[in-house]
């Protein structure tokens, strides 16, 4: 049975985004305050993944139903000042999240969780943004949750507890879906847990994860240095850590938790966590137990 409070008070996510100049990211220490993506008590986002493709600006996003309790892939386009209501571009059986784009041999693929399938699965744009199909499977009868592509390696979190907080960060070669022969490079972290691409800043490959301690998602965003990224060896180096502090929002609200960091361009975005009264979605989970 459900604890009430849970049933009560429901914890949501939103996404903030903000327009950024030189030295001005969260990395610096500066910039304005960000602006959030209002989504409706139906559901809430979370997980942004920028993508720009012939000067256009797309936000690829998990958007999770308060009702059905999963997870789907929404596409947003920024219009020079906000973005766009978010458009159904992906949805399975069962929960979809962090949805990881990329393009590679002149093709564009998306590399969602997959988690509850058991696998990390591959989607090509038959139409992009809009459009995919299943391409393939990359690593089977792996428990493994927020994957990142870095050159030919994959970066992704085996799950060590059931409530997903602490994993095993491993490293996996692309092409042929095998564990490099030191991964895990990580083994039981509360703090390693990929939490968005891995970005370019100052001419390093910066790798974002989340801070799970104290069995919460979000509690820091950490930015580490990948210092080398090879079938022989991977390193990192802890260069930054943000706090739901360190997040301005134009409305004045502020966030529990800090979840996934994305940067593209002139546009930095974030995710942050907040707790409401959800009535709608109260009456939807007693209809579903009567």
């Amino acid at each position: 049975m459900r604890p009430l409070k849970d049933i009560l008070f429901e914890e949501y996510w939103e996404i903030a985004f903000r327009k950024i100049e030189n030295n001005e990211t969260l990395l610096d220490n500066g910039g304005l305050c960000f602006e959030l993506l209002k989504s409706d008590k139906s559901c809430w986002y979370a997980d942004p993944f920028l993508f720009e493709r012939g000067g256009r600006l797309y936000l690829f996003m998990e958007v999770f139903d308060s009702k059905t309790e999963l997870g789907y892939i929404g596409c947003s386009e920024y219009d020079g000042c906000s973005f766009s209501k978010p458009i159904k571009v992906l949805q399975e059986d069962f929960h979809l999240s962090y949805p990881h784009v990329f393009e590679r041999d002149g093709h564009f693929f998306m590399m969602p969780e997959t988690h509850q399938a058991n696998c990390i699965e591959l989607y090509r744009a038959v139409e992009f943004p809009y459009r995919w199909e299943k391409h393939g499977i990359l690593v089977n009868n792996i428990n493994a949750v927020d994957t990142d592509l870095l050159g030919n390696h994959l970066i992704t979190c085996r799950v060590c507890e059931s409530n997903d907080m602490s994993v095993d960060l491993c490293v996996i070669n692309f092409e042929n879906g095998r564990p490099c022969e030191y991964s895990p490079v990580a083994s039981n972290s509360f703090d390693k847990r990929c939490a968005g691409a891995v970005f370019k800043y100052d001419g390093k490959s910066i790798r974002p994860s989340q801070d799970c301690s104290g069995k919460s998602y979000g509690n820091r965003i950490h930015f580490w240095h990948i210092t080398e990224c090879s079938d022989e060896k991977y390193d990192e180096t802890l260069i930054k850590t943000i706090r739901p502090d360190d997040i301005c929002l134009k409305n004045g609200q502020k966030p529990l938790c800090i979840h996934t960091y994305a940067k593209s361009g002139k546009i930095e975005i974030v995710d942050v966590k907040f707790r409401r009264l959800n009535f709608k979605r109260i009456l939807w989970i007693i209809k579903n137990r009567i």
